[in-house]
């Protein structure tokens, strides 16, 4: 597990100007990174898939306990150039760069399972559509880590502090959003799977530690929503390999490798190695 100030890289220099750095610092406890970007921190490994690892566009898990008032989120990204889009909680600029706010269902504001942006009025952003509601993310608001990071452009010398999803909570972030989409495909609801997710989870097993893994699972015992939220994630790999019809993560993944059998190997070895259910 990364300790506290490590460095690492992967931020794009659009992306660091969504909020200005006084206005950084002053929410910094409340926002955690998480997506694609977090899943930087395990390095610039050769997982053998020829995937981009990066992106132009961050998302941030708010914890709303710990948002200040001041500054303002939906006018500090206003400030920044920044719009809302239809879907809550996206901001885009005139680049095409977005920033996703996000929020944990506990948090929200909300009692409706359909909502889908959250109410922060109690925490002193009471602006429609500023954040979305994005269930899986609750270990991350436990599992994290205070990292500095630097910019993709060589010519870009500034750096930012700030929270990092860790391993194991990104992990469990992606297997949710995979359960959710299954489901709806199954549902005949319109398929939104990504490969790309399925990828995330394979380079977050290959350049992570198993220790490493298993202290960030012990992290998420601390928080009873996060600790729910991980035994699902369990839950669901444990039910997915013991599909009738064979494991789904395991059929996106060798569709987008090309069913190479040594990969779709390493796959099978590393999934299985995941913790029971029940075992924290």
């Amino acid at each position: 597990m990364s300790r506290p100030h490590d460095r690492a890289e992967g931020v794009p220099r659009r992306t660091q100007g969504a909020f200005g750095r006084d206005h950084r610092a002053r929410q910094s406890e409340g926002l955690v990174l998480v997506g694609a970007q977090a899943t930087l921190r395990v390095g610039d490994i050769d997982i053998g898939i020829n995937v981009a690892p990066t992106t132009t566009d961050a998302d941030l898990a708010l914890n709303a306990d710990l948002l200040t008032p001041i500054p303002n989120l939906s006018a500090a990204l206003h400030d920044a150039g920044f719009s809302t889009s239809t879907q809550p909680g996206t901001w885009t600029n005139a680049d095409g760069v977005s920033v996703d706010l996000m929020v944990c269902p506990h948090q929200s504001g909300r009692t409706s399972p359909n909502a889908r942006d959250a109410r922060l009025a109690a925490q002193g952003h009471p602006e429609p559509r500023t954040a979305r509601i994005a269930a899986g993310l609750e270990p991350a608001l436990v599992d994290h880590d205070a990292l500095i990071l630097t910019s993709l452009d060589k010519n870009d010398d500034r750096s930012i502090l700030l929270n990092v999803a860790g391993p194991a909570a990104m992990l469990v972030a992606k297997l949710i959003k995979l359960q959710e989409r299954l489901e709806a495909r199954h549902d005949g609801r319109p398929d939104r799977i990504k490969p790309k997710d399925v990828i995330d989870i394979f380079r977050l097993l290959v350049g992570t530690q198993a220790d490493d893994l298993h202290a960030g699972f012990i992290r998420h015992q601390g928080s009873l929503q996060a600790a729910l939220t991980s035994r699902r994630a369990m839950e669901f790999v444990h039910d997915d390999l013991h599909r009738r019809e064979g494991p789904a993560l395991r059929a996106i993944f060798a569709a987008e490798v090309g069913d190479d059998p040594i990969q779709v190997a390493q796959w099978d070895a590393l999934i299985r190695e995941l913790p029971a259910p029940d075992v924290y």
